[in-house]
């Protein structure tokens, strides 16, 4: 089995998601990319992440904490749109 730990991204931007990750690619099984980062940063954190080593576990729900979609800016859920 491989290393069980991950780490949750809960940054505001892909600058410091790709810091932490760099940091800790090394020690931890996978990172976690949630619902905020991905729709501010876009797919390309995932591919940075992976690109550095990590392994990525995507968590796109979008609806099971009620204040998520209201926090998603007008440019953000635009783009959501577009996917």
């Amino acid at each position: 089995m491989g290393n069980p730990i991950i780490v949750a991204l809960d940054v505001p931007t892909a600058e410091a998601a790709l810091g932490l990750a760099g940091q800790l690619a090394p020690y931890v099984g996978a990172f976690k990319v949630g619902s905020e980062l991905f729709t501010s940063a876009g797919p390309e954190v995932v591919r940075r992440i992976r690109a550095a080593g990590g392994s990525v576990f995507l968590d796109l729900k979008f609806h099971d904490i009620p204040i998520l979609p209201p926090r998603l800016s007008p440019p953000r859920r635009g783009w959501m749109c577009r996917c």
